[in-house]
């Protein structure tokens, strides 16, 4: 059902699924909180991510997404530089440090990125420490890392 509403979306807007090549969109803001996305859900909206260039909004709250759904977006968010994100919401999901890493990467030096929301996953201590790292390249001003695995040795 998500597919299906994801396509309607992107038909309306403007864009056409090929397989999984979608004609590029001009969606701003991408709101799928709590709708339990398969990983058919995660490959179609990362060849949106990949293809849109107007995106300032992605927000994927309480999808049980794992660190492989996540791998896919980070590569497409790696792929497309020139989207003006600002924010990145995936809280109350199932990343770990591994999905954290990907996710730093492609993020890494990003001229627009105000916000990402990574409360209430499973990171642990190195996932805070690549948080760490990552704050130096970009102007951050709300990294949410709350209710998560770690100990104060991670935040500091």
């Amino acid at each position: 059902e998500v597919e299906t509403r994801m396509q309607q979306l992107l038909q309306r807007q403007g864009g056409i699924k090929l397989g999984y090549n979608i004609k590029p969109v001009t969606i701003e803001e991408f709101n799928v909180d709590n709708v339990s996305m398969t990983t058919n859900g995660f490959e179609m909206l990362s060849s949106m991510v990949m293809t849109n260039f107007n995106l300032k909004n992605i927000s994927l709250g309480n999808n049980n997404l794992s660190d492989s759904d996540l791998a896919l977006l980070s590569q497409s968010l790696t792929q497309n530089k020139k989207a003006p994100l600002k924010s990145l919401i995936l809280s109350f999901n199932k990343i770990t440090c591994v999905g954290v890493e990907g996710l730093m990467n492609a993020v890494w030096g990003s001229s627009t990125l105000r916000e990402i929301k990574l409360d209430n996953n499973m990171i642990k201590d190195r996932g805070a420490q690549l948080c760490s790292v990552v704050l130096g390249s970009i102007r951050l001003e709300l990294l949410d890392v709350s209710f998560n695995k770690m100990s104060t040795v991670g935040v500091k």
